[in-house]
């Protein structure tokens, strides 16, 4: 990447950082507005739905069906796909009777490592499009430390900053793998495996939580809002 590329994901960067500060500091006042939590859970669903189906997948399917042809490449993408959904799926289970916040901090932190393996990816293909990446989930990385902050009890000053310590380490990890790997397919196996990961978060974990915590039904705006945005981000990078 050029260094001007740097420069913007060191933008990014700092952006989501300060999002997790301040979600952390401020989640107290936010908890006491649920209505604003479940539009940025909406907002960044919309984000990552987009990503997903309209940057991810389409972006991998020719280079699997060039080297497998078309009913391998279905198969492996399929297989894929689901692989990071079973495995979340798992994780959050986990997450969910973790009896110690340590365990539950730990089960976020690698959920960020993860995203931040995604952000390499996005900025191999397309460097100012994972700096937008970051800008544009930048809330829901403010709800995930308001989260952390609940599950962590009593609250220490610092633990926000695993969060953010996990994104970077996913950076450095994508960084090894797709450039150790070299080639295009390990590129597109990567993007496979991030698309059933952010499906399977944006609508199994982001949407289901507004809907369960929803009082009557909701009309979710802000998920269109989202893939707009994602959608415009994408005509002009």
């Amino acid at each position: 990447m050029s260094p001007l590329a740097w420069l913007g994901l060191g933008l990014g960067m700092t952006a989501y950082a300060l999002a997790t500060f301040w979600g952390w500091h401020l989640g107290p006042k936010l908890q006491q507005r649920p209505w604003l939590r479940s539009q940025l859970l909406l907002l960044t669903c919309g984000i990552w739905l987009e990503l997903v189906f309209f940057d991810l997948l389409p972006s991998t399917q020719p280079t699997l069906m060039g080297i497998l042809g078309f009913r391998m490449a279905t198969l492996f993408s399929l297989i894929l796909f689901f692989t990071p959904v079973i495995l979340m799926s798992g994780l959050h289970s986990f997450v969910g009777w973790a009896p110690s916040g340590r365990l539950r901090l730990g089960a976020f932190t690698l959920q960020n490592m993860l995203e931040g393996v995604l952000i390499y990816s996005l900025c191999r293909v397309n460097p100012w499009l994972g700096t937008a990446y970051l800008f544009l989930t930048a809330p829901h990385a403010l709800v995930e430390a308001m989260t952390i902050r609940e599950l962590s009890r009593p609250a220490k000053a610092g633990t926000w900053l695993w969060l953010v310590l996990g994104n970077l380490a996913g950076l450095g990890l994508g960084f090894v793998l797709i450039e150790g790997m070299g080639s295009l397919i390990s590129l597109a196996v990567l993007n496979q495996l991030m698309a059933g990961y952010l499906f399977y978060v944006a609508f199994v974990d982001l949407y289901q939580e507004v809907v369960r915590q929803a009082k009557r039904p909701i009309i979710p705006y802000a998920v269109f809002l989202g893939m707009g945005l994602m959608g415009l981000l994408n005509v002009l990078v």
